[in-house]
């Protein structure tokens, strides 16, 4: 109940930061953020079905979200739906108060009887035992009604048959009130079941602008980044990346060698060669990587980059990080170029 209780609380943020991206659009330049923060919904009514308009769906959003917050009241680990709303469980809950209430006007009479103001209940091993100084209780006279329980240095414990007469009635109350609390449950998180959809969308909307907000705040500090551009698709690889840093690296950019990669048109192979630890790999890493975020539409730590779209990106790794159980290097190795043969099309690259 509490993880509903946060879904519902972190949806109603959701909508807050939709709100304020709407409320931006006219500084929008690009469709792909207009379409983001924009959708409609479909709801049933007398008439049909009702496609809603842009500011009717935020406020049919708001007041199913906070419909929801109000089907439940949370008292630390206790659970009720909020008044007025399940007339049956608020009839349990009244007769649950009034017992205790009459428990707490016996304790006043004992207190009178006994002529002992500092009576008190306790819940240790039973529920609404009294607690005596046993200087205020003759044991060898004790009042008539009185049923010792339990005794402890300088107290009594007892109850009366009225007050186990209570305590039974309370239990069983709160026995209905539990099993009605959960089926009660049970319907209200059907009821946010019921528009899963509706809260998926605004799960993806705003994971949607998490990462385009992400992309937007790197390109700003990237400083020395460039926008990538791409040209038409063909059979011929074009892949031309100047003075590129590693992405994780680039605020030590004067401290960094940058590389430029350049594969012109009409070739397709260009091989690394160097000694041992003279950055090969670490070059190749940075191709695969700065390829993944220009096609993400991201801006990347380099001069520029200009390149094909791929539609794969496949490795041959050394078998030391890709080694299986029970299976040789050979093995390894021709399952690895057989991937490639199979994945790889005249618009993939193969690092």
């Amino acid at each position: 109940l509490h993880l509903f209780i946060r879904t519902i609380k972190s949806l109603k943020e959701g909508v807050k930061i939709l709100k304020l991206f709407r409320d931006l659009y006219d500084a929008y330049q690009t469709e792909l953020l207009r379409d983001t923060i924009f959708f409609q919904i479909k709801v049933q009514s007398e008439e049909g079905t009702r496609t809603l308009s842009d500011s009717e769906t935020i406020l049919y959003i708001e007041k199913l979200l906070n419909e929801m917050e109000g089907m439940v009241t949370l008292k630390g680990n206790l659970v009720s739906p909020q008044k007025g709303i399940e007339s049956s469980m608020d009839k349990l809950i009244s007769a649950s108060e009034e017992i205790k209430e009459r428990l707490t006007l016996i304790l006043d009479e004992l207190k009178v009887t006994l002529n002992c103001r500092v009576l008190i209940y306790t819940h240790d091993d039973s529920r609404y035992e009294v607690e005596i100084p046993d200087k205020y209780l003759d044991l060898s006279n004790p009042p008539r009604d009185l049923i010792i329980i339990s005794k402890r240095k300088g107290f009594i414990r007892f109850m009366t048959s009225e007050i186990q007469v209570a305590v039974e009635e309370l239990k069983d109350v709160e026995m209905c009130i539990k099993n009605n609390t959960v089926n009660y449950l049970k319907s209200c998180f059907q009821y946010f079941s019921d528009y899963m959809h509706l809260w998926e969308k605004i799960s993806s909307t705003i994971a949607n602008l998490d990462c385009l907000c992400s992309m937007a705040k790197l390109a700003i500090d990237m400083g020395n980044g460039s926008r990538p551009a791409f040209i038409e698709p063909s059979e011929l690889q074009f892949f031309e990346l100047s003075e590129a840093i590693q992405p994780c690296l680039n605020g030590f950019v004067n401290k960094v060698m940058p590389n430029t990669v350049i594969l012109s048109e009409g070739k397709s192979t260009l091989l690394f060669t160097g000694t041992k630890k003279s950055g090969k790999t670490n070059t190749l890493k940075l191709i695969g990587i700065l390829s993944i975020l220009a096609q993400m539409g991201s801006y990347i730590p380099a001069k520029s980059f200009l390149l094909n779209p791929k539609d794969a990106i496949l490795t041959k790794m050394d078998q030391r990080h890709w080694s299986k159980k029970n299976a040789d290097s050979f093995q390894n190795e021709l399952e690895d170029i057989a991937n490639i043969i199979n994945n790889g099309t005249s618009h993939s690259l193969l690092l």
